[in-house]
């Protein structure tokens, strides 16, 4: 692994990539480019992967919510 790139770098980017719509494979290979070994790229995309679905679910959950809300303040506000 190259000395000047730490692992959180390289985690926020495969996050970042992740959320830019990238395939897995692709995230591993920039990973192997930046550097680090292709055993410890996987592990570190599998990783980013739980963390990008666990966000993406917890806003999900969150809007699910909210609209839930609205829907009942509509409703007792129009009588219907």
């Amino acid at each position: 692994m190259a000395p000047s790139i730490a692992l959180p770098t390289l985690y926020r980017e495969a996050l970042r990539s992740f959320s830019n719509g990238k395939s897995p494979d692709s995230v591993v290979n920039l990973l192997v480019d930046k550097g680090l070994p292709e055993p410890y790229a996987r592990n570190l995309m599998i990783e980013a992967w739980k963390e990008k679905r666990a966000r993406f679910r917890k806003e999900g959950l969150k809007m699910l919510l909210r609209g839930r809300i609205f829907t009942g303040l509509q409703r007792v506000v129009t009588g219907a």
